[in-house]
């Protein structure tokens, strides 16, 4: 909100707490259970990520700064999958 000068606040911290574990739900229902669902999407990237090379580090860089900037953004509202 303007309040806080685009912090990330400790209300903003819950809220995407909150959207995180309501997501981490629906996921797992579509996926019929957390086993399937964590095949399907944490597998899925973190074992195309083992790698030291300096090329797959600086991907993974990216992809997590990527990630961060669009969750401290004010005007990102909205996450689709």
């Amino acid at each position: 909100d303007k309040q806080s000068g685009g912090q990330f606040t400790l209300e903003r911290l819950a809220a995407t707490r909150k959207a995180a574990h309501f997501l981490v739900e629906e996921l797992e229902e579509y996926y019929n259970g957390k086993e399937q669902t964590n095949r399907m999407l944490n597998d899925a990237w973190t074992k195309s990520w083992a790698s030291d090379s300096e090329e797959d580090l600086q991907r993974m860089e990216k992809l997590s700064d990527t990630m961060a900037r669009a969750l401290v953004t004010e005007e990102q509202n909205e996450f689709i999958i």
